[in-house]
């Protein structure tokens, strides 16, 4: 999954999660972290815990912790909704 734009202390980080879990639902799918689970473009921070829940008849949830080597961590939730007004 690639991240473009994520502003972390006022500079912009483009990155990508690999090795993530894919599970399939009724309505859509899942990804989680797994062993495997990896930064890509990021120095120096960790991905503590991640996942997606996409709903495709509802919405997309991103959730994910992000851990500095100096200690500081960041909590980032994102979210995407149908445009119903169209």
């Amino acid at each position: 999954m690639e991240i473009d734009g994520l502003i972390i202390d006022g500079v912009k980080h483009d990155f990508a999660v690999s090795g993530l879990r894919l599970t399939l639902t009724p309505d859509g799918y899942g990804l989680s972290e797994d062993a495997a689970t990896a930064l890509v473009g990021l120095s120096d921070v960790f991905l503590d815990d991640f996942s997606v829940t996409a709903d495709l008849t509802d919405e997309l949830k991103v959730d994910m912790t992000l851990r500095a080597s100096d200690g500081r961590v960041w909590r980032v939730a994102a979210f995407l909704v149908h445009n119903f007004t169209r």
